[in-house]
């Protein structure tokens, strides 16, 4: 295997889509208030 693409492999959590990235993102973008609350009890 390349090394280019042992990176890739890397960079994209083993084998996860370009289009699993891009939903993550979104939900992420758009949180519940539940989340956003669960998330700020986390981060303190």
């Amino acid at each position: 295997m390349k090394k280019s693409n042992i990176l890739l492999k890397a960079e994209m959590f083993y084998g996860a889509s370009p289009e699993i990235f891009k939903r993550a993102g979104e939900l992420r973008k758009n949180m519940t208030e539940a989340e956003r609350k669960l998330w700020s009890l986390f981060i303190k």
